[in-house]
């Protein structure tokens, strides 16, 4: 089964009520939680029981959740900081453990410094020190990390590695490809694809399109630059099993019509 969802991000600028109401009627049965400041988010992170309970009686479920911007500071070098981060990402594990989310998010960079190779270097370890005690916390909670690949130059921008700073983590351990910041590295998605397909380790993907002229990201697929004909076969092809979340930004206004047309994308692609 293709597990297509969409991230609640669209649904940014809404009202919990009203992002709730759009996502129900545009025929998502999956979604990923995030959104940073989203009436949605914080109505979760109150009562995440609650907002869950609530959405499965409409008919939605919830795969993920996306980590908080106060856990994005997992390569920061200093120490209290970086231990901060390290905090807010397992106050969601147990919010999650509690209304049964299985996976979870993790940006493995945001706050380091990247100027120098030496600087370059501690923040890395910084980060992959980080995801070692998130793992272990993950893991007592039975939660699924999927950390996912960002910015280019970057630790963890390229599969490869990603890979390795995840190794020896354990099976529940993974990565979120985020299909977009990897076509905005200039890298060929299919050999990025394979490579985490070949190692087991791939859990989820983030799906948006990259526009041509600006270089912009979390359009809809068709709207950007990314062939995606090749991609998706290759997804189908070996019969992966996890989410395929559409990750599109918040319009201003028309949040129905974004995911109306969303949707149209999940529907073709969701055909057998």
């Amino acid at each position: 089964m293709k597990h297509y969802g969409i991230s609640s991000w669209i649904a940014n600028n809404l009202s919990a009520d009203e992002a709730v109401e759009k996502l129900a009627a545009s025929g998502f049965k999956e979604i990923e939680i995030s959104g940073s400041g989203s009436s949605l988010l914080n109505e979760w992170e109150d009562d995440p029981v609650g907002v869950c309970q609530r959405l499965k009686a409409i008919g939605i479920h919830v795969l993920s959740i996306h980590c908080p911007v106060a856990g994005r500071s997992l390569d920061h070098t200093d120490r209290i900081t970086r231990q901060a981060s390290i905090d807010a990402n397992i106050e969601y594990f147990n919010k999650m453990e509690k209304c049964g989310i299985k996976e979870i998010v993790i940006h493995p960079m945001g706050g380091g410094d990247y100027s120098t190779p030496e600087k370059h270097a501690k923040s890395r370890a910084c980060s992959a020190g980080s995801l070692g005690i998130l793992a272990e916390h993950a893991g007592q909670t039975g939660i699924r990390m999927a950390v996912e690949n960002l910015v280019k130059n970057r630790p963890g921008s390229t599969t490869a590695d990603l890979l390795e700073m995840i190794e020896g983590l354990g099976d529940h351990v993974g990565i979120c490809f985020d299909v977009g910041h990897a076509e905005q590295a200039h890298l060929d998605l299919v050999n990025e694809l394979k490579t985490a397909i070949s190692a087991e380790k791939l859990f989820s993907l983030h799906i948006h399109d990259v526009d041509a002229a600006s270089g912009k990201d979390h359009f809809i697929p068709g709207e950007g630059r990314i062939d995606w004909n090749t991609f998706i076969f290759l997804l189908d092809d070996c019969g992966f099993q996890g989410g395929r979340i559409l990750e599109i930004s918040p319009p201003e206004t028309g949040v129905a019509e974004r995911l109306r047309k969303a949707a149209v994308v999940k529907n073709e692609w969701s055909r057998d």
